[in-house]
């Protein structure tokens, strides 16, 4: 099964550039989440950076263009070994909601401290993917890197809308693209799960498509966001279809794959999330989120569950509950960078998954064949 049929996010971006939740208690993977590091706050550790990098919040959007096309590198991958591949280690997904000036709740981050989400990621070697190819086993990233996935719910204007067609000045989508022209290694590339009328837009015109067609990936949210969990298995395949409508009506060629549970909570049957149908509108899907609150597994690894897949929220120590601490991005992130032997690292090779021989990590079953312990 060959991992990787898309060209790759880097390769793609390069040409872009230069042309211009969690809720603490009800979050069900806490449990088994491993003990908190000491808390470590990611903005802390990027001050320096933030100070400059934050200054695009109030200057003009870029305007990125897609490429046409462009060849990929045809140099060999290196040794896994010499970049230390792990391609069964553990994947953050990220989890936004609002980006306002002044912060007031644990959904909210400011433009600078978004910024500095961003510049600590790219730092450190991570490259944003989004969940469709996340879920597909789709990770083309170069050898040495670590997959993100940077998702963001509710389809609210504070992160993304189009003035002009171009996007808005200060949105967290337009902070992405000012960031992505600067480092061509980091794309703009997110998950956005929509509800009705996302972005500002009555059905989202416009915005989907434009979306997708800059490389990020629009998914299901539910048409009102209800708590699904609470919902008829009727009410709960109508609010799935009837989102999938909408998308479909505002950008056809968009191919809806993954969904983003309201508040984390999974219907009564739970596999009404995956697959069901309403009102003449089906609905087949291949990821589904939750709310929290640790790293993902990878997509090889034999105990991945694509239909509950955890999120980190993105938020910093200080600004956390204490209760909340240990699952946030201010300690995981720092958490993972310190003992990468956990973290995926990729081979930089499409035909194979490689990691240790050392690891007690078991290859999923569909992925067996592209295996190449070292």
């Amino acid at each position: 099964m060959p991992r990787r049929t898309a060209a790759s996010a880097i390769v793609r971006t390069a040409a872009l550039v230069g042309s211009v939740v969690l809720m603490a208690s009800a979050c069900t993977s806490k449990g088994s989440s491993t003990a908190a590091p000491p808390a470590t706050s990611v903005v802390a550790a990027t001050s320096a950076a933030v100070t400059s990098a934050a200054a695009p919040a109030t200057s003009a959007a870029v305007s990125v263009q897609p490429s046409a096309s462009v060849a990929a590198t045809s140099a060999p991958p290196p040794d896994p070994a010499s970049v230390h591949a792990n391609e069964l280690g553990r994947v953050p997904v990220l989890m936004y909601h609002r980006i306002l000036e002044h912060p007031t709740g644990d959904y909210e981050r400011s433009p600078a401290d978004f910024v500095a989400d961003l510049t600590y990621l790219e730092k450190n070697g991570f490259v944003p993917i989004t969940l469709a190819d996340f879920v597909a086993g789709k990770i083309d990233i170069p050898a040495g890197k670590h997959p993100v996935v940077l998702t963001f719910d509710d389809g609210t204007t504070s992160q993304f809308e189009l003035v002009g067609g171009v996007p808005k000045a200060g949105t967290a989508y337009a902070l992405m693209q000012t960031f992505a022209a600067a480092h061509p290694d980091f794309p703009a590339i997110a998950s956005f799960y929509v509800n009705a009328a996302p972005f500002g837009t009555k059905a989202g015109e416009d915005a989907l498509a434009y979306l997708t067609a800059h490389g990020s990936e629009v998914g299901v949210h539910t048409v009102h966001h209800y708590l699904l969990s609470s919902k008829t298995d009727a009410v709960v395949q109508s609010e799935i279809a009837d989102n999938v409508a909408m998308i479909h009506a505002a950008d056809p060629a968009q191919k809806i794959t993954t969904m983003a549970l309201p508040f984390g909570g999974r219907p009564k049957t739970h596999a009404l999330a995956e697959k069901g149908s309403s009102g003449g509108v089906s609905y087949d899907l291949a990821g589904v989120l939750a709310v929290g609150a640790n790293p993902s597994h990878s997509p090889y690894n034999a105990t991945f569950d694509p239909f509950y897949i955890p999120r980190i929220r993105a938020q910093n120590v200080a600004d956390a509950k204490k209760a909340d601490q240990p699952y946030i991005s201010g300690t995981w992130l720092p958490q993972l960078v310190a003992d990468q032997s956990t973290l995926y690292t990729s081979d930089g090779d499409p035909a194979h998954v490689s990691y240790p021989k050392t690891t007690t990590l078991q290859v999923a079953p569909q992925w067996k064949s592209e295996a190449r312990p070292y």
